[in-house]
């Protein structure tokens, strides 16, 4: 999988735009540009923050690419954001990166179950150890859906990442998510998700 290069995350909280207003709200300074690698080549893509609304039970911001449709939800599974390809002006709901907050409540065990019933659905394998430090439990996808699911642990709550989309996806969307994941920031002092 192609990843995002190694230029350090956009700073969405100051851009040093004077312009920005009063309210210093980032919102009115994106969006900037990133480069990621596709296919071997490096390509400009304009970003824009998105940023956890208040009440969202795990405070974050991160950027995403102009080209990934971004919507929050809410139901009785937790609370989630969903990062869904629009490459090209043609909207693809099936290629996207979700995050989901599970329920206060969910204890280990369920959380577990809910994250192995994602990864049987779509042909997963177990990553053991996980590739990244935050989190518990990893699983890979096979067969007609490439990408991923894990389960992480933060402030009392069990939450997932989840990448799904058509191998033929693959070029596009491993960058994308990729760019996303290393500019996610928790909004409790701005630690990154990715060591």
């Amino acid at each position: 999988m192609a990843t995002a290069d190694s230029t350090p995350p956009v700073d969405l909280q100051d851009t040093g735009d004077p312009g920005a207003g009063a309210s210093g709200d980032p919102l009115q300074r994106m969006p900037v540009e990133d480069t990621i690698m596709i296919e071997g080549t490096p390509q400009v893509m304009r970003i824009q923050p998105v940023i956890a609304p208040e009440g969202f039970p795990l405070d974050f911001r991160t950027a995403a690419p102009m080209d990934m449709r971004t919507g929050f939800n809410q139901s009785g599974g937790g609370e989630s954001v969903r990062f869904e390809a629009e490459f090209g002006g043609v909207y693809s709901p099936q290629a996207f990166l979700g995050f989901t907050v599970l329920p206060a409540g969910t204890d280990e065990e369920e959380a577990g179950r809910i994250v192995q019933e994602m990864a049987a659905a779509s042909d997963g394998t177990p990553v053991s150890p996980p590739r990244d430090a935050w989190a518990v439990e990893e699983f890979r996808f096979g067969g007609e859906r490439a990408g991923f699911v894990a389960l992480g642990w933060r402030e009392d709550r069990w939450y997932y990442f989840t990448a799904q989309y058509p191998p033929e996806f693959g070029d596009g969307m491993g960058p994308r998510v990729g760019m996303i994941l290393e500019q996610w920031r928790w909004g409790d002092g701005g630690e990154p998700l990715l060591d």
